[in-house]
């Protein structure tokens, strides 16, 4: 990378050479050993592509289990798996476990922006650090040896398998990207690699140190803590030799402090959260797959319920799990798959709230409601001094406020014929989580995620009859002759 600051570098390197007296001082690395910086540095790159990588693969993880929720949906509505209290329960597990994604994710993007940024930035010092050597090849500013302040320079530049012929940095493959990182381990070879290390190596090595030439890139005397490569690299000052702790790199106690600790530190973090996934995630997951045939039984945490039931963790047995995703699987493979998911789903849920709605008046209370709302007082009063022989409830008023007088309607059948029409249709109750946790009764239910046009409502479908075990405070049955159909 050809920047103004190595323009500068190179010209101080010129200027030392012409000099002639530079007399630096140095430990000696041999151009080969700089391939293991070369190494880390392309960890560092990769762990930021990496970290990108990541985050897609949770998203996508994710975006399984919402389509999952979805199909479940729309296999009972079709009619093709019951609505039993294990699907119920599956519907409610599924949709809880999306939602924790999502809240995780909520939480570790910023340290994955983090991970990513800070590791591409020190990347790009080292990439800089080295880059000056690469810029500086066949020319006689490349390397010193030790002695007399005679510069020479080498033929070749031996940073294989790092750099391009232009002095870049390779990028990063797609397959590095789905590798994990290596940070630790090329760390190590980094903190390990001491060939070359001597005061009076004779090899051809970088220069480092002194107040000549050296002095123009590394420091001048005035800066005994000059950071080379912001932390990665350390030089001596004055007219001391390096030691072998300070080159080519701080010690593991003085990078920790270095930015390379929070690229480091915030890789790790990402890693744990988003690439990790729970059991529960993973047995779920595998309901989306055709093959392999799901084994075992799925076990449900308690945490998932309320607190006083089910008294431990529930689980959905083998054979209902093998059930479900066969059914899965058949209705994947239909050719109107595509177009159901689309708008069957959407159609079907709105005719039957529009087919609720119409065949479940609405109450008496209701009624009454509306009424005084669209009457003044003087028509209620003589509403009401007819009484119900000759004005039954509910009143609707025709014409104007003045003409006050009540349109009698059919009269309206007795409360429970009303519920036994409602019974025959197959929508005898709401069932409403108030607080967003399933509670296990002895009822047949199912729940599904509705999404409509700028809104999500919830529906809880219950052929049959309802006879809960026990009263549940967390569950409201909300009766269809008010001719509410959402939760």
């Amino acid at each position: 990378m050809r920047t103004a600051s190595t323009t500068l570098i190179l010209l101080f390197l010129a200027l030392g050479f012409f000099a002639g007296t530079s007399h630096c001082h140095k430990a000696a690395l041999p151009i080969a050993g700089l391939t293991k910086v070369c190494t880390f540095n392309g960890e560092l790159e990769k762990a930021a592509a990496r970290s990108a990588n990541l985050i897609g693969i949770y998203v996508s993880k994710l975006s399984q289990l919402q389509t999952l929720e979805h199909d479940i949906s729309l296999l009972v509505m079709e009619g093709v798996v019951n609505g039993t209290t294990d699907i119920t329960v599956l519907s409610h597990v599924v949709r809880r476990a999306t939602t924790d994604m999502v809240d995780a994710l909520l939480a570790e993007m910023p340290k994955a922006i983090y991970a990513a940024a800070t590791c591409s930035l020190f990347a790009g010092w080292v990439d800089d650090s080295v880059g000056v050597f690469a810029a500086a090849k066949g020319s006689t500013n490349y390397c010193v040896k030790e002695g007399g302040g005679g510069y020479s320079h080498s033929a070749k530049n031996e940073l294989q398998g790092c750099l391009e012929d232009d002095g870049s940095f390779q990028g990063i493959s797609e397959k590095e990207q789905n590798e994990p990182t290596r940070l630790d381990s090329s760390d190590k070879a980094l903190q390990a690699d001491t060939a070359g290390r001597t005061p009076t190596g004779a090899t051809c090595v970088l220069t480092q140190h002194g107040n000549n030439g050296g002095a123009a890139y590394a420091e001048d005397g005035q800066n005994p803590d000059f950071h080379w490569g912001k932390g990665l690299f350390k030089v001596a000052h004055g007219d001391a030799a390096a030691k072998e702790t300070n080159w080519p790199l701080h010690t593991q106690d003085k990078l920790a402090k270095t930015q390379f600790s929070a690229c480091q530190a915030k890789m790790a973090a990402v890693k744990n959260i988003l690439l990790q996934s729970t059991a529960l995630q993973t047995k779920l997951l595998e309901l989306t797959t055709k093959q392999p045939k799901i084994t075992g039984k799925l076990q449900i945490p308690k945490s998932f319920f309320d607190t006083n039931e089910p008294a431990t963790n529930y689980d959905v047995e083998e054979a209902q799990l093998q059930h479900l995703q066969a059914a899965l699987a058949s209705m994947r493979d239909g050719n109107e798959y595509k177009s159901k998911r689309k708008t069957k789903l959407l159609t079907s849920s709105k005719s039957l709230i529009s087919s609720a709605r119409k065949r479940c008046p609405e109450t008496a209370a209701a009624a009454e409601t509306v009424k005084k709302s669209n009457t003044n007082k003087k028509a209620d009063k003589e509403c009401d001094s007819k009484g119900k022989s000759e004005c039954n409830d509910p009143c609707v008023w025709k014409g104007t406020d003045k003409e006050g007088k009540c349109v009698e309607k059919e009269e309206a059948k007795p409360e429970e014929k009303k519920e036994e029409k409602c019974k025959e249709k197959r929508m005898t109750a709401n069932l409403r989580i108030v607080s967003g946790r399933v509670k296990l009764a002895k009822i047949t239910v199912f729940s599904t995620i509705l999404n409509f046009p700028g809104d999500v409502q919830h529906l809880i479908m219950v052929p049959g009859s309802v006879t809960p075990s026990r009263r549940n405070p967390s569950v409201r049955i909300i009766p269809c002759s008010r001719g509410l159909w959402r939760a």
